[in-house]
């Protein structure tokens, strides 16, 4: 008894070993796993960044609702700033990692002869899209808070030498030129 369970393990163990997959068969598994990976870079990157917006539209609302948009209270949007940056700049190493990608499939297209691969450029474009997207937002969320820092550290008076003050002066002329 003992040795018919051991010879059913054994038998078990060691499966008949399938035949090794063609050169076309191994080439068409790849293209099938890039197309997956490009569907899935595609709806991660829109839903990570509808995500990132539902988070920041939050803490927006928190601190104009809650905290009537006072100037002190600006470190509430530093979350939004870090999480915009650092989806902007994902994006953008995504986008740069995109093209080594697109060439292998048009090869593995070309072999077999296919009109149309996925359009890898596509997804390139929607990286770039959003890393500009995230980018500006986290600018356009700090913005507010250098030209507050800028424009309060001219206010009041000073015994500041002349020339920090006239520095400080001209900063506070150069935000006010780019925010208008």
């Amino acid at each position: 008894m003992p040795d018919e369970q051991a010879k059913q393990v054994a038998d078990v163990a060691s499966p008949e070993r399938a035949p090794a997959p063609s050169p076309d068969e191994l080439l068409w598994r790849q293209y099938s796993l890039h197309y997956d990976v490009y569907k899935f870079h595609f709806d991660a990157a829109v839903k990570y960044t509808s995500l990132v917006f539902a988070i920041t539209g939050a803490l927006l609302g928190y601190y104009f609702k809650e905290l009537q948009g006072q100037p002190s209270a600006r470190w509430v949007l530093f979350p939004g700033v870090v999480m915009n940056l650092c989806m902007g700049i994902g994006y953008f190493v995504g986008g740069c990692l995109v093209s080594p990608r697109k060439r292998e499939i048009d090869g593995i297209a070309k072999r077999f002869g296919f009109s149309s691969p996925p359009n890898m450029s596509l997804l390139q474009v929607l990286l770039g899209l959003m890393c500009l997207v995230n980018v500006l937002t986290a600018v356009g969320l700090n913005r507010n808070q250098v030209g507050t820092r800028s424009f309060s550290s001219n206010s009041g008076s000073s015994s500041n030498l002349g020339h920090s003050r006239s520095t400080r002066a001209i900063g506070s002329r150069l935000m006010r030129a780019i925010n208008t």
